[in-house]
């Protein structure tokens, strides 16, 4: 296909962007703009989440990634369900309760001000980060097959990109993002399906056939022990949950329960001299422990300090 045509069905796609944009932005107030009204059909904003956990990197750099460690990826995905779970069932029933539109809000109804700009700033850095790097690759692949053909350079790809991106977000807020992440999730999903069709048939095969040669080939396994996890931040909200509930009992296998207090410091103490012992094969981040918690303790103590009558 020549790369013009490729190149209408892009500009295509975000004039039809911008179409959803304005049509749902009619008679938008504030409220509209930021939370929806209210009002937001749940099946379109559950399927638009399904959109939201995918991006460019999962259609490109997942397979690749499949074709060197197997589909370890899959442990992403069941943390993404697990956390959905979460918010169902613990934050969703907390926001009702407490009529709140973020979690920002509970942050500084509990523990104050600093606590909800702390957790705000790491959420717009960290989301400004991946939707960065997930934009930069998707600008790359335009460019590669596209726009290089065309003699269109890639700063020029980039700015327009932004600005039309920008352009649809302002234009409609919340109630447009509803509408576009769910048009973008049925896009992708398709081209999924388009995308399995068109590698089996060159496979010369069929789904039981293709299944067969991942089966041999080992990508379908899914569970890999060597995986890099956040474990720095768990012991960070375990050193701040030993500060603010010392007393509480946790239950070690369900069964056993010890004070949280004894729980923090003897695996505090356990880490400390796992890490200056530094056994061969011990293939365990020890000192990203040891310093999550230290960070965890520090922020928790900083906020009790500054907001007595809120926090604790």
């Amino acid at each position: 296909m020549s790369p013009l045509v490729l190149f209408s069905f892009v500009i295509g796609y975000f004039l039809l962007l911008l179409g959803v944009a304005w049509y749902t932005s009619r008679n938008a107030d504030n409220e509209s703009f930021f939370i929806g009204n209210r009002n937001s059909n749940w099946m379109l904003v559950a399927f638009g989440m399904v959109g939201t956990s995918l991006s460019g990197v999962t259609f490109v750099s997942v397979p690749g990634n499949v074709g060197d460690i197997n589909f370890n990826y899959f442990q992403l995905v069941i943390g993404y369900v697990l956390g959905y779970a979460v918010v169902a069932f613990i934050l969703l029933p907390l926001y009702y309760r407490m009529n709140l539109t973020s979690i920002y809000t509970y942050l500084e109804n509990r523990f104050g001000v600093n606590a909800h700009k702390a957790g705000a700033f790491f959420f717009i850095l960290s989301r400004t980060v991946g939707a960065t790097a997930r934009l930069y690759l998707v600008i790359n692949i335009l460019q590669l097959f596209i726009l290089d053909k065309l003699g269109i350079p890639f700063l020029a790809t980039a700015l327009v990109i932004l600005t039309l991106i920008l352009l649809y977000t302002f234009e409609g807020g919340v109630r447009t993002i509803i509408f576009t992440d769910t048009l973008q999730t049925s896009g992708m999903l398709i081209g999924l399906v388009a995308c399995l069709i068109v590698l089996v048939q060159a496979l010369g095969t069929d789904v039981t056939g293709a299944w067969q040669m991942i089966n041999e080939k080992g990508y379908n396994q899914i569970i890999n022990t060597a995986t890099l996890g956040a474990s720095g931040a768990v012991f960070g909200i375990l050193a701040a949950f030993v500060y603010l509930f010392p007393n509480t009992y946790i239950y070690l296998y369900f069964f056993v329960p010890v004070k949280a207090k004894w729980v923090g410091l003897i695996y505090f103490a356990f880490e400390i001299y796992s890490a200056v012992q530094n056994a061969a094969g011990d293939n365990v981040a020890r000192w990203a422990h040891v310093g999550g918690a230290i960070v965890g303790l520090i922020i928790v103590v900083t906020w009790n300090k500054t907001n007595k009558k809120t926090f604790h």
